[in-house]
C-alpha cells in the first residue's frame, strides 16, 4: 500500500506507545474522559478489543456510554472497516479520507461541541508490514486538523515501534505529532528482558523523550548481567548509557538506537540518532553536544568516538568499557 500526501505540521495530535492492552485504555479513556467531562464528545476509531475496553473504563469513570451515544457525543468506530472505507485498489485515497473522516468529525462537534479522537488506524497499517503507508496518514490527519478543531491521540504497540529495524521511520513517526507518550516500561520496571538472538550483541530503538535514558539504562544493564559481567563494568556501563541516551534526547531530538556489545576485552554501547551534530568534548554543557559528559564517558572508556553517516545526516557514538567477562572467549 503506497500514498502520496503533503506533508502538515503536526497541531494537537498525541502519539502513544504502549506496553499492553491495559495500558493503551488507561490513557485512552483518561485522554477522552477529560473532553466528555466538559462536555465535548468522542470518537473512537479502534479494534472491537479496544473500543469495549476503552468503554468500560469509561463507564467505571461514571461516564455513561450508551447515553452519550444518544446524544451523538460518543462515536465508536471498526478501525479496520474505517481503513478499508477510504482505500481504493490498495492505496489510501486522500480526498476520501478527507469525506470520510471529516465527516464524522463534523458529525461529532455538532453545535461546537469541542472533539477528542483516539485511532489506531496507523497501528493496523503498520502491524500489517506498511510503516510507509502508516506515516502517509498521519500526515492525512495532520492535513485535516488545518480545517477541522479536534484533538487526536494515535497509539502504537511498544513492540512494533522498539522493534522496529527502520530508525528513520520511528523518527518520522515522531515528527507528525506534537506530544510523544511514553510506554510505562520506560519508568517503571516490568519483566525481565528476553534473550537476545545473538548471544553478543542486541539493540534496541528509543523515542526522544526524557524517560527513555532510564529505559535505555535498563536494557544495557539488564543485557550484560545476563551476559554475567563484573558488575562494576556493569556499573560504569550504566553511566556510559546514560549520558549517551540523554544527550540523544537533549540534543539530537530524534529517536535514536542503542547497541550493546561484548567484544574481547570490553563492552562496547553505541549511541545512533538522526542529527548531524557531532559531540565535542567541553567544561560546559551547554556550550557543545555532550559537554562534560562526555569527559565521563572518555574517563570510563578504553576508547570513544563519533561515526558520521556517509550522507552526513546521523550519527553513532560510541564507548568501550574494558571488562574481563565471564563468557568464555570474552
Amino acid at each position: 500500500m503506497s500514498v502520496q500526501v503533503a506533508g502538515a505540521p503536526p497541531h494537537d495530535h498525541v502519539v502513544s506507545m504502549y506496553d499492553d492492552s491495559e495500558e493503551l485504555a488507561r490513557h485512552v479513556s483518561d485522554f477522552l474522559g477529560q473532553g466528555l467531562d466538559a462536555d465535548g464528545a468522542a470518537v473512537v476509531i479502534a479494534t472491537p478489543a479496544h473500543r469495549e475496553a476503552v468503554a468500560a473504563r469509561l463507564s467505571e469513570h461514571g461516564l455513561d456510554v450508551t447515553a452519550l451515544i444518544a446524544a451523538g457525543r460518543y462515536r465508536a468506530l471498526d478501525a479496520a472497516q474505517t481503513l478499508a472505507s477510504f482505500t481504493i485498489d490498495g492505496v489510501l485515497d486522500r480526498n476520501r479520507f478527507t469525506e470520510v473522516i471529516g465527516d464524522v468529525i463534523a458529525a461529532a462537534s455538532a453545535g461546537h461541541r469541542s472533539v477528542r479522537a483516539f485511532g489506531e488506524m496507523v497501528a493496523l497499517l503498520w502491524a500489517d508490514g506498511d510503516p510507509g503507508a502508516a506515516i502517509e496518514l498521519e500526515a492525512m490527519w495532520n492535513e485535516l486538523a488545518r480545517s477541522r478543531q479536534f484533538l487526536l491521540y494515535c497509539a502504537y504497540p511498544r513492540d512494533i515501534l522498539a522493534g522496529a529495524d527502520d530508525l528513520v521511520r520511528l523518527q518520522q513517526v515522531c515528527a507528525h505529532h506534537s506530544e510523544i507518550v511514553a510506554p510505562d516500561s520506560y519508568t517503571v520496571a516490568r519483566a525481565e528482558l528476553e534473550p537476545s538472538v545473538d548471544p553478543d550483541t542486541d539493540s534496541r530503538i528509543f523515542v526522544p523523550v526524557p524517560s527513555a535514558a532510564s529505559a535505555a539504562r535498563r536494557f544495557v544493564t539488564g543485557r550484560l548481567g545476563e551476559w554475567q559481567h563484573d558488575p562494576a563494568v556493569i556499573d560504569d556501563a550504566a553511566l556510559v548509557v546514560s549520558e549517551l541516551a540523554a544527550n540523544a534526547v537533549a540534543h539530537a531530538h530524534t529517536a535514536f538506537r542503542i547497541r550493546v556489545s561484548q567484544i574481547e576485552g570490553a563492552v562496547r554501547i553505541e549511541a545512533e540518532d538522526l542529527s548531524p551534530r557531532r559531540p565535542v568534548l567541553g567544561t560546559d554543557r551547554g556550550s557543545a553536544v555532550g559537554g562534560r559528559g562526555l569527559i565521563l564517558i572518555a574517563a570510563l572508556g578504553s576508547r570513544w568516538g563519533t561515526e558520521p553517516d556517509p550522507a552526513g545526516h546521523a550519527k553513532n557514538v560510541w564507548c568501550e568499557i574494558p571488562s574481563s567477562g565471564l563468557r568464555e572467549g570474552i
